[in-house]
């Protein structure tokens, strides 16, 4: 029971911590917001979705679901709080630090550590993910990044749950992987850019123990419950795009389903694509520099991914030379990576190289950049006791952390989507008076925002 309630305890304060952090930031004004994630919404309300086409170019077809919540407050009840806007948008900021202090808090536990210091350590581990370009500038935003990031990471949660050695003991392991499993559907189904972690949670399900038969109950457990928690949260608008196009995933895949309404031309975003072997091996370093713009369309600069991706490479190469030199007083790697560490490495591991291969687009990264600080606990941790053959030592961790974590806060330069100062009302725009029956052309991108305040003026 005492642990329930420091659960609920540590919940609620991440909570207060995301709402006041929006706050802080100021009011979300991005690209996105004022091309669909407020017409969208309004559009599906109101009605105005089988009148209107392409207000908002392909977005116009993205499911709406997560923008309802941002257009009853901002538009309707909470016009003239927009502080209270943004302390509601920045909770899903909580769950999602409230989930990654989780995670990290169960790989200290399996880690190699001599005074260990759990909670410290887990701090520390979870801000130095946290504190990440791609989370701290999208937070509090209509992106809607962070909101299903949250649900990824409680389904890592419940995957780490299904992989401890209590859950076997209690019968309760698939369970947790069905829990788990449905987290990443409703992800995805919210935001189809999230179906790229059930793969990786499914490689990593399936690796993380010996016994391939095990393996694959779990991964056909979590696909099913994957395939479920999707239908959840994509089924009512694929049946509603089905009805209207005759696509469910309209525009995409268009040569296959063949609506007619739009040619059968890739729309995938390729702008940020690494296109040579180097950058494919060594892209996060490239992200060390805000001259060039290489995976966002604006300027930003941050060393985290560099920091935990070399330091993996790094503990790589020690383990392979230490297995080469034969060191019979060492410990085997097996024993030191514990089924759920594993999983860590192998989900963040396989989730990288797809969303790279699918998108290189920062903002879909959040779920890998929280866990950032966890992965390098685990390349630095289990590769020092697997050459000393003694447990690392948890104070040098949490130094390791602190450290890294200061020199990636001083040379970090944040994404700027567009933020204003708070002043009511939430979202406005100037009466505009029109002739009944007008024609509106929505003619360049983002204007669809002001379709609602259109309609407002011309009921």
């Amino acid at each position: 029971m005492t642990n329930v309630f420091r659960r609920a305890g540590l919940l609620l304060a991440c909570l207060l911590l995301g709402g006041a952090l929006s706050v802080a930031l100021g009011q979300d004004a991005n690209w996105d917001l004022r091309n669909y994630h407020l017409y969208n919404a309004w559009a599906l309300l109101t009605g105005r979705w089988g009148l209107d086409m392409y207000a908002a170019g392909i977005q116009t077809y993205f499911n709406p679901l997560l923008d309802i919540p941002y257009y009853h407050a901002a538009f309707i009840h909470l016009v003239d709080r927009p502080r209270v806007v943004a302390f509601l948008m920045g909770l899903p900021f909580g769950l999602l630090a409230f989930a990654t202090a989780s995670i990290a808090r169960s790989a200290v536990q399996d880690l190699p550590l001599r005074s260990p210091r759990p909670l410290l350590l887990a701090f520390c581990a979870a801000i130095f993910g946290l504190s990440g370009a791609a989370t701290v500038s999208q937070l509090g935003t209509t992106f809607n990044e962070i909101q299903v990031a949250a649900l990824v990471l409680l389904g890592v949660m419940c995957l780490l749950r299904a992989l401890s050695g209590e859950a076997d003991a209690r019968g309760r392991g698939l369970g947790f992987v069905l829990l788990g499993g449905l987290l990443f559907g409703l992800a995805a189904g919210a935001k189809l850019t999230a179906a790229v972690y059930a793969p990786a949670a499914v490689l990593g399900l399936f690796w993380a123990r010996r016994g391939w038969r095990a393996g694959l109950v779990r991964g056909v457990a979590f696909s099913a419950a994957w395939s479920a928690g999707f239908a959840l949260t994509y089924g009512w608008w694929g049946l509603f795009l089905y009805r209207q196009t005759g696509n469910p995933v309209f525009p995409f895949f268009e040569s296959f389903f063949r609506s007619g309404m739009v040619p059968p031309v890739s729309a995938r975003e390729m702008r940020f694509m690494p296109e040579t072997t180097l950058e494919v091996l060594f892209y996060p370093f490239h992200w060390m520099d805000d001259s060039t713009l290489t995976v966002a369309d604006v300027a930003f600069k941050d060393p985290r991914f560099a920091v935990a991706y070399g330091a993996l490479i790094l503990a790589g190469l020690g383990l392979l030379a230490t297995r080469l030199r034969g060191r019979a007083d060492a410990v085997r790697p097996r024993v030191l990576l514990t089924a759920r560490l594993r999983f860590l490495l192998i989900f963040c591991g396989s989730a990288f190289l797809v969303w790279m291969g699918l998108f290189s687009i920062l903002r879909y990264l959040v779920p890998v950049e929280a866990l950032l600080g966890v992965l390098l606990l685990i390349a630095v941790a289990v590769p020092l006791a697997r050459a000393t053959g003694r447990p690392a030592s948890g104070t040098g961790m949490v130094l390791l952390l602190v450290g890294a974590g200061v020199v990636s806060a001083a040379v970090t330069r944040y994404p700027e989507w567009g933020r204003l100062e708070h002043a009511p009302p939430t979202a406005e725009l100037a009466n505009v008076n029109l002739p009944p029956h007008s024609l509106v052309l929505a003619w360049a991108p983002p204007q669809a925002y002001a379709m609602p305040f259109i309609e407002r003026a011309n009921p």
